[in-house]
């Protein structure tokens, strides 16, 4: 019996912005893939991969768009080959989505709930919150400890020691808050 499978897939940016996608059990992991893509307004033109997660938000497994191989001779697992029933499990289980691995748009993913379905359904958008970011709004992130960063962000040293400098409200005590 498959299961519909409700996840709440928030992205990275500066403004709020979330999505609601409800799949089947049986869907793979490039079928949230391509949804994920499609709730983002993104083009699917680029490599990505999810990580299983834990409540820390940490990289565990890898699951790529394509398969690689690896020179000990192991192979990775294929978005196509897994299916969500095979690596989903538990209410407010995590995962990462990162997408284009030249600008580094993460993506949180978490499980909100897993239903008995007498039917496997289509994937679908279920909730938007907030509006999406233009996937090639973002800049490429240059290594800081590269010569052409530092030449391009001189004068800013003071800011790149201190990134919360300058934010209103933010008391020395908070600083626990601060991840």
């Amino acid at each position: 019996m498959s299961s519909i499978i409700k996840i709440r897939v928030l992205i990275d940016y500066e403004d709020d912005v979330f999505r609601d996608i409800e799949l089947s059990s049986e869907s793979s992991f490039k079928d949230l893939h391509n949804i994920i893509q499609e709730a983002y307004s993104f083009d699917k033109g680029h490599m990505a991969s999810f990580y299983l997660s834990n409540d820390n938000w940490d990289k565990g497994q890898e699951i790529p768009l394509m398969k690689m191989d690896f020179d000990d001779g192991s192979s990775s697992l294929e978005m196509d080959q897994v299916l969500l029933k095979d690596k989903v499990e538990t209410i407010g289980q995590k995962l990462i989505y990162v997408f284009d691995f030249l600008l580094m748009w993460c993506f949180f993913v978490e499980i909100i709930s897993i239903n008995d379905a007498s039917e496997e359904i289509e994937p679908r958008i279920t909730t938007s919150y907030g509006e999406s970011p233009n996937q090639y709004s973002k800049e490429i992130p240059i290594d800081p400890a590269d010569d052409q960063y530092l030449l391009k962000n001189k004068g800013k040293a003071d800011k790149m020691n201190d990134p919360f400098e300058g934010i209103e409200g933010l008391e020395e005590s908070d600083d626990e808050f601060l991840i």
